[in-house]
């Protein structure tokens, strides 16, 4: 007969068990907040936000101009004020004198009477806004791969057209609830008491943000970012957000030397130091998505910054590798998950798998299943198609100078080899 457990020896099991969560939770968020330190220091997430506060300026009459036209349609242009309001609320009073400058400029622009020329001019600057937003993003996920044209065309154009219908189609769903008498009466709470749109307005203040940012996390990098860590990181981004408008708020209400040094400049000064802060918010979310879905490159990202040559070599033949031995034993493809776990990181697989897919050498479709195939038997790919893949060829060596022309005739030689010699070899 089995003796029962000792109760206190249960409360030990279990307060070492928590111990040891709470310390690997604290270890990753340490990690984390390190490498996102590391990134913010010695990185370019300034660089892009100021960046994106320069061409958010020259584009943000562009942008609410086409949004303006597109709303008008739908009969709901007038609600566009009391977003911007919003939005640039930390600014206090000044806040609504650039409403009103903004709005202003929208009215005195007409699509309609434009031309070819100057409607082509305003959707470009609004495209290279998304681009550059594309650009911040992909930075952060290490993806040198951009969509191809026709997508990211298609891509931009729904989000100017579409997403200024979506967006106050929330709005106005939002106020209808607000107001509908039946939802309060089915809470058991009288919307004349003013507690249902409070409420309502105080959800809607989290809520609406954290799905933006969560959409952004998610759908702007070009690569596969999962639901879960995109989310995390929204509801970061909004909280820091909120926080940080708090504050240069509370700022705003106590700087009124400002006027006095700057005058009418305090204005444009205070709306660059806003929007950059906006940007910078933004981006260190997008860079908490990245280290959330990929934990073991926070480690990475505090020892090293790039990989060594010789790293690079092995994480392609180790590709190469499991690939043929995959396909050879007439099991399932490899599937980029499954390399970043053998690699140790799914960020250098991504960047194996589109040296070696830009050469030809295997098929990787990033946005379908992700399965890995050779474009030719493995016994037909030699170590010289691997180095040129990798960028180690003599092709790429800029200035052949004559006096080094024994130099150059050795690396030729050593390429030559290189073509006698299947990978497979190396296996």
């Amino acid at each position: 007969m089995r003796s029962p457990m000792n109760p206190q020896k249960i409360i030990h099991q279990a307060h070492t068990l928590l111990q040891s969560f709470v310390k690997t939770v604290t270890l990753h968020i340490g990690s984390i907040a390190g490498a996102i330190g590391k990134d913010f220091i010695t990185g370019n997430i300034p660089l892009r936000a100021t960046s994106l506060v320069y061409t958010t300026i020259l584009s943000i009459v562009p942008l609410l101009a086409l949004s303006f036209s597109v709303l008008k349609s739908f009969g709901v242009h007038n609600q566009l004020a009391p977003i911007l309001q919003n939005v640039l609320a930390p600014l206090g009073a000044k806040g609504a004198e650039v409403t009103q400058s903004i709005l202003m400029f929208v009215d005195n622009i007409k699509v309609g009477v434009l031309g070819a020329i100057g409607l082509g001019f305003l959707l470009y600057t609004v495209i290279s806004l998304i681009q550059k937003i594309e650009a911040a993003f992909n930075e952060i996920w290490h993806v040198d791969k951009a969509r191809p044209h026709i997508q990211r065309f298609t891509s931009y154009l729904s989000v100017i057209t579409l997403g200024p219908i979506v967006l106050f189609s929330i709005i106005g769903l939002k106020t209808k609830f607000t107001t509908n008498p039946m939802v309060a009466e089915y809470l058991g709470v009288a919307t004349s008491t003013g507690f249902m749109p409070s409420l309502i307005e105080t959800i809607s203040a989290v809520a609406l943000p954290i799905a933006l940012f969560t959409f952004m996390n998610k759908t702007i990098p070009n690569t596969n970012v999962k639901l879960l860590p995109a989310l995390v990181a929204g509801i970061v981004t909004t909280f820091l957000w909120q926080a940080t408008a708090k504050g240069f708020g509370t700022f705003m209400a106590n700087s009124g030397n400002y006027d006095a040094i700057y005058s009418s400049f305090a204005i444009i000064l205070l709306v660059f130091i806003w929007l950059y802060l906006n940007w910078l918010i933004i981006l260190i979310g997008g860079s908490l998505c990245f280290y959330i879905q990929n934990p073991e490159q926070s480690k990475l990202s505090l020892r090293s910054a790039s990989l060594h040559p010789q790293d690079r070599l092995y994480h392609a033949l180790v590709t190469l590798k499991e690939v043929a031995q995959k396909f050879e034993e007439g099991q399932k493809p490899l599937t980029a998950n499954q390399l970043g776990k053998l690699l140790g990181s799914h960020v250098f697989a991504i960047s194996t798998l589109e040296a070696l897919s830009s050469n030809n050498l295997i098929h990787f479709d990033e946005s379908g299943k992700q399965e890995i195939m050779l474009t030719k038997s493995i016994d037909k790919i030699y170590l010289y198609d691997l180095m040129e893949a990798l960028g180690h060829n003599t092709a790429r060596i800029a200035n052949k100078k004559p006096k080094h022309k024994k130099v150059f005739s050795a690396l030729e030689g050593l390429e030559n080899e290189w073509k006698k010699k299947p990978v497979k070899h190396f296996m």
